[in-house]
């Protein structure tokens, strides 16, 4: 996801606002504010009443409410650099969901308090069903195709949207995260090759960043670095030396560090939670 944002959102364009979105920012505006209300509203009576709100329950809801915040803060973030779905904010509200069903089933208590545990509960579910379903904007298809709308609006024939050469898109790009966990969105290309053979016509352009020109272009950029291929001709001769020694994993290094650096952080986090877990248990 932090590759995504960091990497694709060269190629997309912000999401312009719609009926869609702006309803999802105001429902998540109005978590927020019941949030920060519940939070207020506990300390307020935490300091009335001695003994009856624990400091570990103070401390959650806070967190609560920061939570809430920072989801506002990834829903910005994914309209603005044109994505129409986001993993990370639909897994936090699963997981919030879920969560809040099994503690408001096992909640016995009668307070007033619990008035606000059923609104944020009803707006966290709202807001989990409009996450399971992409945004929709116009030329989306060609933004992620081509680039931008600039490009699309060229003559260039292979940017054209008409019978010879359709522009089609991978659907899986369009797609919401249920589709693309239970791969739903390759449906349709595997039921129209169950009924007849696919052809090159029945299969989806690449989008721009995993095209061979653009690879090729950022490779070439790299390759004609001063540091691999020298400009000066009196640094020729000690080039042809070196060329010898030119290392192709140092370029794709540089090509793809920041795919490799994420997973790479979370895989040490992960082996170093394992082995803290005897200390923690302790």
């Amino acid at each position: 996801m932090l590759y995504e944002y960091l990497i694709r959102s060269r190629f997309r364009s912000k999401l312009p606002w719609n009926c869609y979105n702006c309803f999802k920012f105001l429902l998540a505006f109005t978590l927020l504010i019941v949030g920060l209300i519940h939070a207020i509203h506990v300390s307020i009576r935490s300091t009335t009443t001695s003994g009856t709100i624990s400091n570990a329950h103070l401390l959650s809801i806070w967190l609560s409410s920061l939570s809430y915040a920072i989801f506002i803060t990834f829903l910005h973030l994914q309209r603005q650099h044109g994505f129409i779905n986001n993993g990370l904010n639909w897994f936090y509200l699963l997981l919030l969901v879920l969560f809040n069903t099994f503690a408001i089933i096992t909640d016995k208590r009668i307070d007033i308090m619990l008035t606000y545990s059923y609104i944020e509960y009803a707006l966290q579910i709202l807001l989990f069903i409009m996450s399971s379903f992409s945004d929709r904007t116009d030329h989306i298809e060609n933004i992620i195709l081509s680039g931008s709308l600039d490009q699309f609006s060229s003559t260039d024939p292979n940017h054209l949207d008409n019978e010879k050469n359709p522009i089609k898109l991978c659907p899986k790009e369009l797609s919401s995260v249920p589709s693309k966990l239970t791969f739903w969105w390759f449906n349709s290309l595997a039921i129209k090759g169950w009924r007849r053979p696919l052809t090159s016509r029945d299969l989806w352009r690449l989008p721009i960043w995993n095209n061979c020109e653009y690879l090729f272009q950022q490779f070439n950029r790299i390759w004609k670095h001063p540091k691999f291929m020298p400009q000066d001709k009196q640094h020729q001769d000690d080039y042809l030396l070196r060329k010898k020694k030119i290392n192709l994993w140092s370029m794709f290094t540089k090509m793809y560090w920041s795919y490799f650096l994420f997973p790479s952080l979370a895989r040490v986090f992960t082996d170093l939670l394992q082995l803290s877990n005897s200390m923690v248990l302790k």
